[in-house]
This record gives C-alpha cells, structure tokens and sequence, in this order.
C-alpha cells in the first residue's frame, strides 16, 4: 500500500526538486524505463532496435539494455518535458514557486501546482492566495488556517456535487438532494423494468410472455404501479385505450393497486368509463371499500372552504356509489362550500367640507365570500338516506338526530 505523503513533504519534494535540476547539467529525463526485476532508469532514449535501447540517463551514463528485461516504457508528454525544463536554474524561493504553480496550472497539472503552493506557503506564510490554492482558509474562531471543508463542515456546510457542478450546501439540503437523487435513479430503473415487461408481455416468446404475466400478477411495488398508471393516463390522453393497463392493475395481489384506482376515481381528467371502472375496482373487497370511503370523506371533510368545489362533487359522486350510512354526518356538513375570491378595489376618493378633493391613495383589497351547493354531495345523501331536504342543513341535521340519536346516550362523556 502506498505511503500517503503530507502537504508539507510535497512541497519539500518540490523544493528537492529544484535542487535536482539545478544541479545536473545532463539532458532533461523524456523517458522511463522500468524493468522486470523492478527497477527504473530514466533519462533520454538514444537508440531503439528489434532487440535492445540505448538510454543516457539522467546521470550522464549510456547503458544498452535487452528488451527482453524491459517490462514497460513510457515517454514524458509534452506537458512533462516542460515542466522539467521550467526548473532548470530557477531558484527556490516564494517567487519562482508562484510562477511554476501558475505555469502549472496553465498545462492542467493540478497536483504539481498544488506542491508548488505548498512550498509557497512553507516560504511566505503570509501568502493569501497561495493558502486559498490548496485549501486552506482563515479559522476565525482560532485566527489560524485550516482546511476550507473543515471550517465548513463545523459550520454545518459540506461540498455537494449535483449535475457536475460543486457547490456549498448545508448538510440537511446536500441530504435532502441526494436522496431525490436516489429516488429519481430508482424510479427510472423501475421504469425501464416495467417497459420491459411490457414488451415481454406482446412477445412471440411463450416463456418471456409468461414471465411478464407473473411479473404483474404478483406485482407490489408502488413505483412499479405508479409507473403503470402514468402508462395509462398517457394512453388515456393520447388514445383512449387504458383496457391493458387497467386489467392488469385489477390481477394485482391484496390491496396492491387499491390507491391507484382511488387516484383514478378522484382524477377529473379521467373519462367516466375508468372513473367507473375504478370504483367497481374497489367494491370488490370490503377492505379496499373502506380504504377508497375513508380517503373520498378526507376530500369532502376539507371544512366549508374546500378550494376545489368540483373535486368535493367528485368525492361525493363516488361516496354515493358506495352507499355507506357512516358517512352521513360528513355528506350533511357538505352540502355547501364557502368559496372565497379577493378582489382589488380602486382608491376612495370625495370632496371635503373646504371643497377640496380628498383621496386614499393605494387599491384595497377585500375578501368575496359565498356559498356553493355540492350537488354531487347531495345525491349521495338522498341516494343513500332515501330522504329529500335539498341544502338545508338544518333540516338534515334535525332528521339525523331523530333518526339516529340513542335514547342512553350519556352526554356528560363530552364535557
């Protein structure tokens, strides 16, 4: 295993070498060599046969070496050979340094910048710009330099790369974006699942059609079904033909699909045929019944300022065909939904008791309140209760009471 060599020991390995280069007066290394009892000579490679290279090393020595005892050879880039030749008689000081980091960075070599910076740093503490390069910032709390990500991540900020960029976030958000991240890989996984089995499914392949077949008749994941339904709802769009996807929606196992076809009884966008189908779906079961009226009263029991009065007729239309008498005292406090619309109102302005005109500057805005009738509300309290008091409320509330209310009912409970 490699030894991991600190900031500080690379930057002393880029003072060496200085030294190194300064010193020899032989050619610049462009070559190396490295042989199979593991040995390595760099240097110039003079000659080269079928069978043997001529190589002056950075000694000044020629040697011929057998290719035989050559394992691998590799010749410096031109980025390489520049960098070697940019330390030939450079001294090594805080100026130099900079230039060769600078030179460095230009040629995209990263790691020989960084050194170089390093030794600036070693030479001119007080060197801003060079303490920024590799990392390192000003620790307020301690007035030393310290590493930048982990000054961050004491303040509760961490690097989070998204799409290829980098940026500082906080660790919550870097946490949360991963995780949509993830999300996002698996639902596109799930998606490429599902249209396979799609294709399986119309295959000439008897057992990849049977296979596709007992995919879906034991499916249970959500996003695999949520990938379903967007399959139909396209197809609804574009076509009108959602049979396929709804009949295998229906061969589903338990209650797998049960919020699917709720979804689809609730969508205003569906044709009537799926709203129907989907809620003879879910009459099937007693269990899947109380799930899809437990999720159509939340719609309808959004209180008297229910934002979509369309969407209350809806749940209302459905809870009708499931003809539940528990739902009753939810359809009675229905039956109208207070709708508020604001409206802007242009400035006041008259004539005082001196005769000069006096406005208020600035619109007001006001608040329109009124009531709606919930028709879809209403057929499914007459269906159900078999009784016809219209929207009034009151009426309603009085025949419940009578109908409904227990002679040794203890009313102290409440208090």
């Amino acid at each position: 295993m490699p030894m991991k060599i600190s900031w500080s020991s690379r930057a002393a390995l880029a003072a060496l070498s200085f030294q190194i280069c300064c010193l020899s007066n032989f050619s610049l290394r462009a070559d190396t060599l490295t042989l199979k009892n593991d040995g390595i000579v760099s240097g110039s490679v003079l000659k080269s046969t079928a069978d043997s290279v001529v190589i002056r090393t950075n000694d000044g020595i020629l040697l011929q070496l057998e290719k035989t005892q050559i394992s691998k050879q590799r010749v410096d880039s031109e980025s390489e050979k520049a960098y070697v030749a940019s330390l030939k008689n450079r001294p090594d000081d805080a100026d130099n340094n900079r230039a060769l980091a600078k030179e460095c960075l230009e040629r995209s070599q990263k790691g020989l910048s960084n050194a170089h910076y390093e030794r600036v740093v070693e030479l001119d503490p007080t060197d801003g710009t060079a303490w920024s390069a590799i990392g390192y910032i000003k620790d307020e709390q301690t007035g030393q330099m310290a590493r930048r990500d982990a000054i961050l991540h004491r303040r509760g900020i961490m690097r989070y790369t998204y799409k290829g960029k980098s940026e500082n976030t906080t660790m919550h958000a870097a946490a949360i974006a991963a995780s949509k991240e993830k999300a996002a890989r698996l639902r596109a996984e799930v998606a490429r699942k599902v249209d396979l089995q799609f294709k399986n499914l119309r295959s000439s392949n008897q057992k990849l059609a049977f296979d596709a077949q007992e995919y879906f008749n034991n499916l249970k994941d959500p996003l695999a079904i949520g990938k379903i339904k967007e399959l139909l709802v396209e197809s609804v769009r574009r076509n009108g033909n959602w049979g396929q996807f709804f009949d295998i929606l229906l061969r589903m196992p338990g209650q797998s699909a049960t919020g699917t076809f709720i979804e689809l009884a609730l969508d205003l966008n569906m044709p009537q045929g799926v709203v129907d189908a989907s809620l003879e779906a879910l009459m099937r079961t007693e269990t899947s019944r109380d799930i899809a009226m437990v999720a159509f009263l939340a719609k309808i029991q959004s209180g008297r300022k229910a934002e979509n009065t369309v969407l209350v007729d809806r749940a209302g239309s459905n809870l009708e065909i499931i003809g539940d008498e528990r739902t009753i005292p939810s359809l009675i406090a229905a039956l109208n939904t207070e709708v508020t619309k604001p409206i802007t109102r242009a400035p006041n302005s008259g004539i005082d008791s001196t005769g000069s005109v006096q406005q208020t500057f600035g619109s007001q805005t006001e608040t329109l309140r009124r009531m709606v009738n919930q028709p879809g509300v209403l057929a499914a309290l007459s269906k159900i209760t078999g009784q016809s008091y219209g929207y009034n409320e009151i009426a309603w509330r009085q025949w419940f009471a009578m109908t409904y209310a227990k002679s040794n009912l203890d009313l102290r409970r409440f208090e």
